[in-house]
């Protein structure tokens, strides 16, 4: 009998009976996170779907998007725009009618600066906690009912504590790679199974290699830095307004882009953003005249991605008033008065020597 059935069908559809079979028993298992099951023949065994963060060259960079149903860490030193980047990120994914919810374990969510930047808060759920243990175990029964579409740590490194029978002086990582270790397992066939999205902002702490020498790596342990599907390092490398923030890509899985490739995007107190827009303007618009990192109007330069702040829109609607080159040289000094409040970024566009980005770390 058992013969027959197996000649009367392939050995693939055999294969995924009995698949099928062992799904049915784990639901009825009482042993909880196993996960379920997930097969198909190989053809259509896909890639992650990739998410657009709304920052084209970003998204390029990257290979498409953030990955759905996968980890992807944001990291670097502070001020760098990770938290920017993280809002940003989830406007798109608003804008896709996604909802999601942000963890604060920093309690320094901003609705003012995330408002600005396009977040509507009222279709954020944001939770703050004292201990990390407790929105850990959270979010596993969040995932595993598919409660959400997303959602963002802020930061993995706040949740490196110190028991209260230790010094205080101790930032206790040990602890917090074996809570990390214990958790990503946990939750993560529910990232998968139900296209959950997960942005990690972390913290860069000093590494030691066994040859003596000084690196930079991301908080969490082993078995966070294994399960990590996307890393990217990030840093600002020119002061002013704008600031040029660095991107380089620490780890990859499966994403048709290499380790250690490089990218520069502007960042203002507005948020990243593309500029090609601006070099298209200056070439239909006497009087202007762009390089890499500047605009030159008038014979004087100027932060280019200033007009990031003031958006195209604004722009060109100002190209369209009499004197238009003169009203957006004004509109441009204004800006940079009242906001940075330091008149040398107006000629400062040297690129200032850099020192290197960190080599990637196992």
């Amino acid at each position: 009998m058992g013969t027959k059935s197996k000649e009367e069908n392939s050995k693939i559809e055999f294969t995924m009976q009995i698949l099928k079979e062992e799904e049915l028993k784990l639901k009825k298992s009482t042993v909880e996170n196993l996960g379920g099951i997930r097969f198909d023949t190989g053809d259509n065994i896909m890639k992650p779907e990739y998410l657009p963060t709304g920052l084209e060259e970003f998204d390029k960079f990257i290979g498409g998007g953030l990955p759905r149903g996968r980890f992807t860490e944001l990291y670097g030193d502070p001020k760098a725009g990770k938290t920017t980047l993280a809002l940003q990120s989830v406007v798109k994914l608003q804008e896709m009618g996604q909802e999601g919810m942000w963890i604060d374990l920093e309690n320094k969510w901003d609705p003012t600066y995330a408002s600005i930047l396009g977040v509507d808060t009222s279709k954020i759920i944001v939770v703050r906690v004292d201990k990390v243990e407790a929105i850990m175990n959270a979010l596993i029964q969040i995932a595993k009912r598919g409660a959400i579409d997303y959602f963002v740590i802020d930061s993995v490194a706040s949740g490196a504590s110190v028991k209260k029978e230790e010094d205080l002086t101790r930032y206790n990582m040990a602890v917090f790679a074996r809570q990390m270790s214990e958790w990503i397992p946990q939750i993560r066939p529910y990232l998968v199974t139900n296209n959950i999205t997960a942005i990690c902002i972390n913290q860069v702490r000093e590494n030691i290699t066994k040859m003596g020498s000084f690196g930079k790596k991301s908080t969490g342990g082993n078995a966070w830095a294994h399960e990590v599907y996307l890393s990217i390092y990030m840093r600002k490398t020119k002061g002013g307004l704008p600031n040029l923030v660095k991107f380089k890509i620490m780890r990859e899985r499966e994403l048709m882009i290499s380790e250690g490739d490089i990218i520069d995007i502007l960042l203002t107190r507005f948020g990243f953003g593309s500029l090609d827009w601006v070099d298209e303007i200056a070439k239909n618009t006497e009087g202007i005249n762009t390089t890499k990192d500047s605009i030159k109007i008038k014979n004087r330069k100027y932060p280019k991605g200033i007009m990031l702040v003031i958006g195209e829109d604004k722009v060109n609607q100002i190209l369209t008033e009499p004197e238009p080159v003169i009203t957006l040289k004004d509109k441009i000094v204004n800006i940079i008065t009242s906001i940075a409040h330091n008149s040398e970024i107006i000629e400062n566009t040297e690129e200032e020597p850099q020192e290197e980005l960190p080599d990637d770390q196992d």
